[in-house]
C-alpha cells in the first residue's frame, strides 16, 4: 500500500478531526453543513477485536476534501472507509466523488439494502440487495474510480458492483470533491444517520484492506528531548496524553528552536503490519514564537514537517503528517519500528 493521499481515524476527538487542518474536512456553507461534528467513542471493532477508538457520527450533511488537499494528482482514485448504520434498517450513507455540482459522483447506500449510484442529483443505476443493511456491525466499504469511467464497489471484501459511467476528473486538481452525507440535495431522501471510521484515499489500488483500522497511540513518557515546560508541574508527556484531545494543560516553548519528544503506547496485539503512521501536533501562540512543526525520530534519525504559522490564541492549528516508510530505514513501518519511535513538536 502506497502512502495514502489522506487518513484518519477521527482520534483527536473534536471538530479538528475533520476541519481546521491542511488534510482536513471542509464543511459546506449554509444548508445543513454544522450537522456532521459528532464524534463518537467506543463505536468500532474490528473482526480482530482492534478499536474501539472514536469515529464519527454523520447526519443530513456532507463534509468534503479538495482536490488541492488530495495532492492535485489526476488517474485511479482509491479509497476504504468503516462504516455501521445508526439504526438498522433505518441508516443510510453517500459517498461521493469527483467534481463539485452536476459531475458528482455519488453512491449510495440505502436503509433497504440497495445501493443506487448518482451522477449529481441523477440516479442512474440501482443494485438490489447490494449490502445487508439489517446486520449491526461495521462494514469495510470501498470503492476505486477511474478515469475511464469505472467504479468498483466492494463491501466487507466482496465486490458488489462494477459501474461504467463518468467519474471524471478536472485537469487542474485531479478531484474537487470527496465526502460522506446521509442527505443529498434534490434526492428526495433523509434518513437515519450513519457512524463512519478510518479513512484511507489514495491513487494507487493494490487489494482490499478489510481489516485496515487507525489506532491512536497514546505519549506515555518522556525522551531526552524535553525542552518544553508543563503548563501544571508534572511529566511533559502527561499535558498531551488526552483522546480526545484537552487543551486546557500543555506544553509551553518559552523561546525559539525548543522542542520536545515522547515515547508511545504499543500497537494493538493482532496488529501484523502497518501501512502508513500518521503524527498529528496541536499548538498555538501568544507571543513572538508563531511557527511549529511536528518532529518524529525514528533510530535517532530525526525528521520534521513542513514549518506551520500558528494562529494566536484561543485557536489552535492541528498538523497532520503521513508517513508510509520509516525515515531511519527507508523502508515500510515494521510493528517494532512504530513501538519504538518517538514524536513530538518545535517551536520556531
Amino acid at each position: 500500500m502506497p502512502t495514502p493521499l489522506y487518513s484518519t481515524g477521527f482520534e483527536i476527538g473534536s471538530l479538528a478531526a475533520y476541519s481546521q487542518t491542511p488534510q482536513g474536512w471542509t464543511l459546506p456553507s449554509g444548508g445543513n453543513g454544522t450537522a456532521i461534528n459528532t464524534v463518537a467513542a467506543n463505536q468500532h471493532r474490528t473482526a480482530l477485536g482492534v478499536g474501539g477508538n472514536n469515529c464519527v457520527l454523520v447526519d443530513d450533511a456532507f463534509g468534503t476534501l479538495t482536490g488541492a488537499v488530495l495532492g492535485g494528482v489526476a488517474g485511479a482514485r482509491w479509497f476504504h472507509v468503516w462504516g455501521k448504520p445508526n439504526v438498522p434498517t433505518g441508516s443510510s450513507l453517500w459517498v461521493g466523488v469527483g467534481e463539485a455540482g452536476a459531475a458528482q459522483f455519488g453512491i449510495y447506500y440505502l436503509a433497504n439494502g440497495n445501493i443506487q449510484f448518482y451522477r449529481g442529483v441523477t440516479l442512474v443505476r440501482t443494485t438490489v440487495g447490494g449490502w445487508n443493511s439489517a446486520v449491526a456491525h461495521w462494514f469495510a466499504i470501498e470503492f476505486d474510480c477511474r478515469e475511464a469511467g469505472q467504479v468498483a464497489v466492494w463491501i466487507d471484501g466482496v465486490l458488489v458492483d462494477t459501474f461504467v459511467g463518468d467519474c471524471r476528473a478536472t485537469t487542474t486538481d485531479g478531484w474537487d470533491m470527496f465526502g460522506f452525507a446521509t442527505w443529498i440535495s434534490g434526492t428526495g431522501f433523509s434518513n437515519n444517520n450513519f457512524f463512519i471510521d478510518d479513512v484511507v484515499i489514495t491513487d494507487s489500488v493494490t487489494g482490499r484492506l478489510a481489516e485496515y483500522v487507525c489506532p491512536p497511540l497514546i505519549p506515555n513518557g518522556d525522551t531526552a528531548t524535553a525542552a518544553l515546560t508543563p503548563s501544571t508541574p508534572g511529566p511533559q508527556f502527561a499535558m498531551v496524553d488526552e483522546v480526545p484531545s484537552n487543551d486546557a494543560d500543555y506544553d509551553a516553548a518559552t523561546a525559539a528552536g525548543q522542542e520536545s519528544r515522547f515515547t508511545f503506547t504499543n500497537l494493538p496485539a493482532g496488529i501484523t503490519a502497518v501501512g502508513w503512521a500518521v503524527f498529528w501536533g496541536r499548538a498555538t501562540r501568544d507571543g513572538a514564537i508563531v511557527q511549529g512543526q511536528v518532529s518524529v525520530n525514528s533510530g535517532g534519525t530525526v525528521v520534521y514537517s513542513a514549518a506551520e504559522t500558528l494562529p494566536a490564541a484561543p485557536s489552535f492549528f492541528d498538523s497532520y503528517v503521513i508517513r508510509g516508510t520509516d525515515p531511519n530505514t527507508g523502508l515500510d513501518w515494521t510493528v517494532a519500528g512504530i513501538n519504538a519511535v518517538e514524536a513530538g513538536y518545535r517551536f520556531l
